[in-house]
């Protein structure tokens, strides 16, 4: 069988760093997903994505990886390097643990075996897989949540209650062991990705959220404590005196969990009221006769810029 460039597979040099990687992966696979994709080979291509992302997402495993590359001779056997070990993750889903067999199930066939790869095509003919809608509230309480499963063969449908795992996140997926198709005594898996639902307040990025939030000139003068909408509730943020707009403020350990929790980071806007009254504008007039402030002073740049870096 022809040697897989998993490089060449999601579109990447080879001294890609792994946030590239990932970028690569998860762009294609939102193209070639089952579930979504109209494309005749999508199934086959997102296996392959699956197989190249297990492997470079791995820093042994893509140096194992590499070697192997480098020894390869198109149409000839090769042999793998001292000490290497069997790996790999079910080829249609990532951060899921799934074993094969042998080396062979990996590398289609090039140490024979086929009696295993059927039983492992078979099993994997079981597998069922579902894309989860999740509010970032959900994934930041961790409760259990309602999935709806359809078989794509039958139709049958069944409701399931699921704890998802804090640490994943858009794009990502796990494994439901057993809950997949059922056939001759034997069950397949279900692999769940997630879909976060887009928040009309909070981006997510890594684990940090970010939202921004609007103070009045007052409130970033003389500095205010504001009431902000985290994840986990309402919070009082302190914004300190002579606050700059584009100013980021951190709450941490407010944004995403997991083994190293995010947090959130509170940028501010200040905004000017348009909807004044006579004796409002008359205090704004007279604070623009008392004041020197100007911001457009090279003096009053290099303040600026010394503050927002």
């Amino acid at each position: 069988m022809e040697y897989q460039d998993y490089y060449k597979i999601l579109g990447v040099e080879r001294d890609a760093d792994a946030d590239s990687i990932k970028k690569a992966y998860r762009k294609l696979a939102r193209k070639y997903h089952p579930d979504v994709s109209k494309e005749a080979d999508a199934e086959a291509k997102f296996k392959q994505l699956n197989e190249a992302y297990e492997v470079l997402k791995d820093k042994e495993k893509r140096a194992a990886y590499d070697e192997l590359g480098q020894n390869w001779q198109a149409g000839q056997d090769f042999q793998p390097p001292p000490g290497w070990q069997p790996f790999g993750a079910d080829p249609r889903q990532s951060g899921s643990a799934f074993e094969f067999e042998d080396f062979a199930d990996l590398f289609g066939g090039m140490f024979g075996g086929a009696g295993r790869q059927q039983s492992a095509r078979s099993q994997a003919n079981l597998n069922l897989h579902a894309a989860l809608n999740l509010t970032l509230e959900e994934l930041y309480n961790g409760k259990p949540v309602e999935l709806y499963v359809r078989h794509p063969n039958t139709g049958e449908e069944r409701q399931l209650r699921v704890k998802v795992p804090s640490h994943l996140r858009d794009g990502e997926s796990f494994r439901l062991k057993g809950q997949g198709a059922k056939q001759g005594g034997r069950t397949g898996d279900l692999y769940v990705e997630i879909r976060l639902v887009p928040h009309p307040q909070f981006e997510v990025r890594g684990n940090d959220v970010h939202m921004r939030l609007p103070v009045a000139p007052w409130e970033a003068v003389l500095g205010a404590k504001i009431e902000v909408n985290t994840l986990g509730g309402v919070v009082n943020l302190t914004v300190p005196p002579r606050s700059q707009s584009g100013r980021s403020l951190r709450l941490p350990k407010r944004g995403l969990p997991g083994p190293q929790p995010g947090n959130q980071i509170v940028t501010l806007e200040v905004q000017v009221p348009t909807d004044l009254d006579s004796e409002s504008l008359a205090h704004f007039e007279a604070l623009a006769k008392s004041c020197n402030f100007n911001p457009r002073s090279k003096h009053q740049r290099e303040r600026y810029e010394a503050r927002r870096s």
